[in-house]
């Protein structure tokens, strides 16, 4: 059987994982330290002005470029793009390819941002991330 594929330069994805029925982003603090949901025991949640890393696929085009499939140097995502947490845009302070396919980004929390399970989402060029994934965040 055929199939017919459509081709993109940008399909980007957040890496998630499955949390009682949940799907949160995969995210790091400055430290390495898993955040996710306060029911996980192995992780600890977010705070309002805290710097976390989120991973991801599909972003595109990095300046300088870099070729697909070998291992790479860090380089900044050629195109704009916006990160939102609870639909407030959230301060960038990296966004690029740190391996084969492997997008970071450094990102502030929203200060103001209440206790809670809050949406995150990265758009690029009219195209935006999978809907319906959270960052747990609780204030100190």
């Amino acid at each position: 059987a055929k199939s017919t594929v459509e081709m993109r330069p940008i399909s980007p994805a957040l890496f998630t994982r499955s949390v009682q029925g949940g799907r949160y982003v995969t995210a790091v603090d400055t430290e390495g330290v898993l955040l996710g949901p306060e029911l996980e025991g192995t992780t600890r949640q977010s705070h309002p002005g805290d710097i976390v890393l989120l991973f991801g696929t599909g972003f595109g085009e990095t300046d300088p470029p870099r070729p697909a499939g070998l291992l790479v140097s860090p380089a900044r995502i050629k195109r704009a793009f916006t990160v939102r947490i609870a639909g407030l845009t959230a301060d960038t302070q990296y966004g690029g390819i740190v391996g084969p396919g492997l997008y970071q980004f450094n990102v502030q929390i929203p200060p103001d941002l209440p206790d809670g399970d809050h949406q995150v989402s990265i758009e690029i060029e009219g195209v935006t991330t999978q809907p319906g994934v959270l960052l747990s965040v609780k204030r100190q």
